[in-house]
C-alpha cells in the first residue's frame, strides 16, 4: 500500500506517541527495580563481663551484636573502639570479628580490653583503694554493602569494679583468769575474700597492748589459699601471764574489764593488710 502525504503525517504522529508511551513505561520499570539505600543494621548491647581478675590486672569484655535490617548481603570489615577510664588516657583499638549479614542474620562483636595497672607495686594498693573506675565505651562497626561503606555505632557507660583487698578485723576477744593471779587474753581475727579468685595468705604479725602495756607480740605463720568469696579466721593470744612474776599483771587481774589495742599486718600476695583494733574485755564472773 502506498501512503499519501496525509497518511505519512498520521503515521509519524502515531509512531511518536508510541515512543513516548514506551519511554515512560521503561522509566517506571527502572525506578521500581532500583535497590534503594541499604538499611543499616542495629548494633545492640549484650552485656559486660570481667575476666582474668587478680591483684595484678584484669580484662573487661564488652559484648554487642549486629542485627541485620536488610535482605541484601553486607560484609563486616572491622569494629574500632574507644574506652575512656576516669583519670586515664583513652584506650583505642580495633577488633575484626568478620562475617556476612543478610536476611535474619546476626554477628556477635566481642571486645576484650585490659585495664591499665600501675607499674609500681607500691601504687597498686592505692589504685585498688578506688574500688571502682567510671568508664565510657564506644563501639563502631564498618561494613561493605555492595561496594558502599556503612557505619553503625553504639555505646555503654558505668563503673568497672576493681578487685577488693581483704580486710583483717578482730571478730572476737575474751579474757580468762586462772586462779588468783594468772590471765590469758584471746583474740579471733577474721579475713574475708570477696573476690572471684583465690588469694594466698602467708603470715600475720601482731602486737597486743592492754591498759597501755605491751603484753604480747609475735608472728603467726599461715601459708594457705583462701577460696573465692570465702573467709578464714585465725586465733592469737597473749599466752598465760602470771601475776606472781609481774606486779603489772597482778594489777590487771584485779580489774573487772581491760582495754586493749591490737595492731598488726597480714602479708598476702605481696600486700600488707593492716589491722588496728581497740576495745574492752571483761573477765567471766
Amino acid at each position: 500500500m502506498v501512503l499519501g502525504k496525509r497518511g505519512w503525517v498520521v503515521f509519524a504522529f502515531l509512531g511518536g506517541l508510541a515512543a513516548m508511551v514506551l519511554g515512560c513505561a521503561g522509566g517506571q520499570v527502572r525506578a521500581a527495580a532500583g535497590p534503594g539505600a541499604y538499611v543499616k543494621p542495629a548494633l545492640e548491647y549484650r552485656g559486660i563481663k570481667f575476666d582474668d581478675q587478680s591483684f595484678s590486672g584484669m580484662n573487661v569484655v564488652f559484648r554487642f551484636e549486629l542485627v541485620s535490617k536488610d535482605k541484601r548481603v553486607a560484609i563486616l570489615k572491622e569494629c574500632p573502639y574507644t574506652l575512656d577510664l576516669e583519670g586515664l588516657d583513652p584506650i583505642k583499638g580495633t577488633v575484626t570479628p568478620g562475617g556476612r549479614l543478610g536476611e535474619g542474620t546476626k554477628i556477635a562483636v566481642e571486645t576484650t580490653v585490659a585495664v591499665p595497672w600501675p607499674a609500681d607495686p607500691a601504687k597498686v594498693q592505692a589504685f585498688l583503694g578506688k574500688k571502682q573506675i567510671p568508664y565510657k565505651f564506644l563501639q563502631d562497626c564498618k561494613l561493605d554493602a555492595g561496594g558502599a561503606e556503612v557505619a553503625v555505632a553504639a555505646s555503654d557507660s558505668g563503673s568497672i569494679p576493681l578487685p577488693r583487698l581483704p580486710e583483717l578485723t578482730v571478730s572476737g576477744a575474751n579474757a580468762e583468769r586462772f586462779g588468783r593471779s594468772d590471765i590469758r587474753l584471746n583474740f579471733e581475727l577474721s579475713f574475708v575474700n570477696e573476690n572471684l579468685f583465690k588469694v594466698r595468705v602467708d603470715k600475720i604479725v601482731y602486737k597486743i597492748t592492754v591498759e597501755g602495756k605491751i603484753l604480747s607480740e609475735g608472728s603467726l605463720p599461715v601459708i594457705e589459699s583462701i577460696p573465692p568469696s570465702n573467709e578464714a579466721s585465725y586465733d592469737i593470744s597473749t599466752g598465760t601471764l602470771s601475776g606472781e612474776a609481774s606486779q603489772e599483771i597482778l594489777r590487771l587481774v584485779s580489774k573487772p574489764t581491760l582495754a586493749y589495742h591490737l595492731v598488726g599486718q597480714l602479708f598476702m600476695d605481696g600486700f600488707e593488710i593492716p589491722v588496728d583494733a581497740t576495745g574492752t574485755i571483761s573477765f567471766p564472773h
